[in-house]
């Protein structure tokens, strides 16, 4: 069960059949997931479905859902997660090479899925934007 930015206890069934309602958004398109959610409150605007590639997995998140942004910026990046995958509260998603040629460990601030990583700029250092949703807010497919 799901709880709507309204209260309302929604099931994924529920969800499921309004998917055809829903917005569907390509995992690397990121204008269009900048129309279908709030970056300053951190939540959806509008439910959205995604697709992994070359997969059959499809999460659906409500208006409303809770979003993670992560932004991450190194002079080289090494992703542990991909797109679509499942993780654990304080499981790590990346390492960082910073300038001073340190380590970072990027973790993720709670459990649920990743939905995209775009890149912010393609200039040194690498930049990008995490965007997680809590197991909470979303539905797997």
């Amino acid at each position: 069960m799901l709880q709507t930015k309204d209260r309302e206890q929604r099931s994924c069934k529920d969800l499921a059949e309004e998917a055809g309602k829903a917005v569907l958004v390509p995992i690397q398109d990121f204008q269009e997931l900048a129309k279908a959610i709030d970056i300053y409150e951190g939540r959806t605007i509008k439910p959205l479905l995604f697709e992994k590639k070359d997969t059959a997995k499809r999460i659906i998140i409500p208006s409303g859902a809770s979003l993670i942004l992560l932004e991450v910026e190194g002079s080289s990046i090494h992703f542990l997660k991909d797109e679509g995958d499942k993780v654990g509260r304080r499981e790590k998603i990346m390492l960082v090479l910073t300038g001073k040629r340190e380590v970072r460990v990027v973790k993720s601030p709670r459990e649920g899925f990743i939905i995209s990583v775009f890149t912010l700029s393609h200039s040194r250092p690498e930049k990008y934007l995490v965007v997680i949703v809590g197991v909470d807010d979303a539905c797997e497919l």
